[in-house]
């Protein structure tokens, strides 16, 4: 696994991280919890997760996704994939962001445990 919890690597880090994970096959965990990227980013995490294989535990807490950064997470949950843990705490995520991952749910058969406490209301 990998831990770069609170590394501050912000949107720039986060692009060149899932760059190199597109074509990854041995990571399995990891953790980008209060690295202070937002959901311009999150469509790079989409875009690799669609394409690798191995991860399985991704832990995106405290970071300011809010309902876009879940509407796009939802996207890779609607489709095939590896994730078997989705962590999206403290993410500023409302109501509109948790709509679009619950109906992103209903497709997905590999996810088991998904986290979103403390969203905003």
């Amino acid at each position: 696994y990998l831990n770069l919890n609170d590394n501050h690597i912000g949107n720039e880090g986060l692009k060149y991280l899932f760059s190199s994970l597109k074509t990854n096959n041995s990571l399995k965990t990891l953790y980008l919890n209060w690295n202070k990227f937002d959901m311009d980013a999150i469509e790079f995490v989409k875009d690799a997760l669609l394409m690798n294989k191995s991860l399985k535990n991704l832990y995106l807490n405290n970071n300011i996704l809010s309902d876009k950064g879940a509407i796009i997470m939802s996207q890779l949950l609607s489709v095939e994939n590896n994730l078997e843990t989705l962590s999206m705490s403290f993410c500023n995520i409302a109501n509109k962001g948790t709509r679009h991952l619950c109906e992103a749910l209903k497709k997905n058969d590999t996810l088991k445990y998904q986290s979103l406490n403390r969203m905003r209301k």
